[in-house]
């Protein structure tokens, strides 16, 4: 019995020693095991076998030494395995220059020289093959060592030594390989993840950029569309081609500086006075909302200003006016207001459309999460929301189905004196669900 504590013992020892190195191997950001770690857990696991290896007749130890040997041979080949016998005779001589050692010597050197024969097959074979040909080496040699000590007339005849000399290590070289297995799975999966976020990375900037170009360019095909009409007003005509040539210089730039809208910043900080921009965003949106039959009601009451980058604003309010106006496929309304409140100014959007459940709201503004199935792609309220958070905005959001959405967007009113965007209350931009009711405009009947 005490031959079985001690042995399990050891193997509890080796599985808090791998716990550890699990631990470790998840914080390391670099892919693969290094051959020094490997070779520092196989030196550990041998002080440790050694330290609590138990004497059986007169010059027989035995313990789990042979599975740092197996494991650390046929993963690592040459060097690692030579060195770990090295070490292994080194630890065996303090228990004395014998007989022993003599057999520990032969026998293990052998071992070692076929175990790392077996190196390059080994590293070839499935994960299945190689748990069963470590557990398979690992029971020939707990029943070599059980005919040395035979041969040698150590008394071996206990069911219980036989049991402790066979099972113990087979299951110590089973568990170990199956994790180091695991190990080995796992790392190859974050490679591959590594490599699909770097492809999804490309394919999310190539699909950004189509989506938000599509806006300004949805509005120039409008215009010129109502241009083509023989009876068209010359004045209006005019206009119309300096907000398509308008609507030309933001797509361009948006294919210039898109990378940054991932993480933006707001780097042409200017005061904007509220009610002209989002007039000059309604202007963009009629000839859509016309084409969805979408009336578009306005109710601009602040007088403050707020500080931002003016092409970023109108990018993001938008997207948002957009995809409010695509939400309404039979028509509808969509109300505008804006006003002040204490320190900021409070923006209202609002539509008559289909409307969004919890779950929805809580997941807008997340990369490719769209409600408008393939013909969406869920990056421009993305980029909207990021947008607003950087020139420290708060949105806030009510929907209900069947009635609408409504979307609150607050910015902290513009300190004129000041060159950066006055965060007093609002340390930064949040978006949160509101539960608090909301006002909708009546649908027209």
């Amino acid at each position: 019995m005490e031959i079985t504590k001690q042995l399990l013992l050891n193997l509890s020892l080796f599985l808090v020693q791998i716990f550890f190195f699990q631990i470790f191997n998840e914080r390391r950001r670099s892919l693969g095991i290094p051959k020094w770690t490997i070779l520092l857990l196989c030196t550990i696991a041998l002080i440790i076998s050694l330290s609590l290896s138990i004497k059986i007749g007169e010059y027989a130890r035995f313990d789990l030494r042979s599975i740092p040997l197996i494991i650390g041979s046929l993963y690592s080949g040459m060097g690692i395995g030579v060195f770990l016998f090295s070490i292994t005779m080194v630890l065996r001589a303090f228990f004395g220059i014998n007989y022993g050692l003599l057999v520990t010597f032969i026998v293990f050197g052998i071992q070692t020289f076929i175990y790392i024969g077996l190196h390059k097959w080994f590293l070839n074979q499935t994960t299945r093959k190689k748990v069963a040909c470590c557990t398979l080496l690992s029971i020939l040699n707990s029943i070599l060592w059980i005919l040395i000590m035979m041969i040698n007339e150590e008394s071996v005849t206990s069911p219980e030594l036989w049991l402790s000399l066979i099972v113990i290590p087979t299951i110590g070289t089973l568990i170990c390989t199956y994790v180091i297995e695991s190990l080995r799975k796992n790392l190859i999966l974050r490679e591959k993840i590594i490599l699909s976020e770097k492809v999804q990375a490309i394919s999310t900037m190539a699909a950004s950029i189509s989506h938000e170009v599509r806006n300004p360019l949805t509005s120039i095909r409008g215009f010129l569309q109502l241009m083509n009409y023989s009876d068209f007003e010359e004045e209006k005509r005019k206009e119309f081609i300096q907000i398509s040539i308008s609507e030309l210089n933001r797509a361009e730039k948006i294919i210039n500086e898109y990378l940054s809208y991932s993480k933006p910043s707001v780097k042409k900080v200017a005061p904007l006075d509220v009610n002209l921009e989002i007039n000059q965003l309604i202007s963009i949106l009629e000839p859509l909302s016309n084409m969805n039959s979408v009336v578009i009601e306005k109710n601009l009451n602040s007088t403050a200003k707020i500080l931002g980058d003016k092409s970023e604003f109108h990018q993001s309010f938008l997207n948002i006016m957009k995809n409010c106006i695509e939400a309404m496929p039979q028509g509808g309304i969509l109300l505008i207001n804006t006003i002040d409140k204490n320190d900021s100014v409070q923006i209202v959007i609002a539509d008559t459309g289909v409307g969004m459940t919890n779950e929805q709201i809580q997941k807008l503004g997340e990369p490719y999460f769209t409600t408008k199935g393939s013909k969406g792609t869920g990056l421009g309220m993305m980029v909207a929301f990021n947008i607003i958070k950087a020139m420290y905005g708060k949105i806030k959001i009510k929907s209900m189905i069947g009635k609408g959405s409504t979307f609150l967007i607050h910015f902290p009113i513009a300190n004129l004196t000041q060159k950066r965007i006055p965060n007093s209350r609002l340390v930064e931009g949040s978006i949160e669900f509101l539960d608090s009711q909301v006002y909708l405009p009546m649908k027209s009947k």
